[in-house]
């Protein structure tokens, strides 16, 4: 039910939470420290993670969170730096990489809006009696 642009988003926190809960303290340290070294409104956006609230739209697109991936790269220590390699290999896979290039812009498709369906009571022709249901039975 949700629509791609939010998809590719959570992958993007998805891919950083399972990061995350693989590392060590020394590695979370690094991490935690490279994320708070990014512009305010990057870092405050990020965690706000609601359209409508201040600084959100700087994750909002691919490239808000390729430039917040690549900044926490470039501020991250080298311990850091080589497990989100690795695990941008190896575990991230394609959704990871489809939530910070424009390749994931290509399958997104058209929002198709959707009826809400509306249940009509059933006419019956005629009613039953009891007769009638025991000779259907036979």
């Amino acid at each position: 039910m949700w629509d791609s642009k939010t998809r590719l988003q959570r992958d993007f926190c998805v891919f950083g939470g399972e990061f995350l809960m693989a590392q060590d303290s020394v590695n979370l340290r690094g991490f935690f420290n490279a994320f708070f070294l990014l512009p305010t409104a990057t870092w405050s956006g990020f965690l706000a993670n609601w359209p409508g609230l201040p600084n959100n739209e700087k994750i909002d697109d691919w490239l808000g969170r390729c430039v917040m991936g690549l900044g926490i790269f470039w501020n991250a220590p080298l311990s850091v730096k080589l497990g989100l390699m690795k695990a941008g290999v190896f575990d991230g896979g394609w959704p990871m990489l489809r939530s910070v290039t424009p390749l994931g812009t290509y399958d997104i498709q058209p929002e198709i809006p959707v009826e809400p369906i509306v249940l009509k009571p059933k006419v019956m022709d005629a009613p039953l009696d009891q007769d009638t249901v025991l000779a259907g039975s036979k």
